[in-house]
């Protein structure tokens, strides 16, 4: 598994673990599922039965999918007013259009209380990564800092439980995590790659 997924997987099962939500969790849906890499790994911090719906516009990545499978477009999205327990959408919305939107959808389709989790790439990395090729034709159409994150799920009707930046190096090595671990008691955390925000549904917008 990459060492970037992996992370991925670390940090959005931190913030669901962290915030004590994961007994809570019956029903789960992961945006931009792709394969459902992810949401496995995820899966494996929530205990008892969960049903889990995966959300994404590629079909063929979706055949790969162990989910119930659902293509769509996130801003659009098929269910029914607060249907889920859980939203998780990883890398997603530095790819969106109009993430406003998306991020108004989730708090529709959320039950109240639900929780969103939610990453994307910290902006120098993003902007670096970008210039050397590293995210050659990613398709990244914006990048956000968490105060921008923050302010989005705000005016979305959202309240912000978590924030913080993740993942010290985008290739495994040995001690990452030790290192990583320093650098955020040290306040270095500005040096990391990836970003995760956490946001419970309000009850008024």
């Amino acid at each position: 598994m990459k060492h970037s997924l992996q992370e991925r997987i670390r940090a959005v099962r931190g913030c669901i673990e962290g915030l004590g939500a994961a007994r809570q969790v019956r029903t789960w849906l992961d945006i931009g599922s792709a394969d459902g890499l992810l949401a496995q790994g995820v899966q494996a911090g929530i205990p008892g039965p969960v049903c889990v719906y995966a959300l994404d516009m590629d079909r063929q990545l979706l055949t790969y999918n162990p989910y119930f499978a659902i293509k769509a477009d996130c801003t659009r999205m098929p269910f029914l007013d607060e249907c889920f327990d859980l939203i998780t959408a990883a890398a997603v919305i530095e790819h969106l259009a109009d993430p406003q939107r998306f991020l108004h959808e989730c708090r529709r389709v959320l039950k109240p209380g639900g929780l969103l989790v939610l990453t994307c790439p910290a902006p120098f990395f993003d902007w670096l990564a970008t210039k050397i090729g590293y995210l050659k034709d990613a398709g990244h159409l914006a990048r956000y800092s968490l105060k921008d994150l923050r302010r989005m799920c705000a005016a979305a009707g959202f309240e912000t439980a978590a924030a913080r930046r993740f993942m010290i190096s985008p290739v495994r090595f040995p001690g990452v995590q030790r290192l990583e671990a320093l650098f955020s008691r040290k306040g270095l955390d500005v040096c990391m790659l990836n970003q995760v925000v956490a946001a419970i549904k309000t009850k008024n917008i």
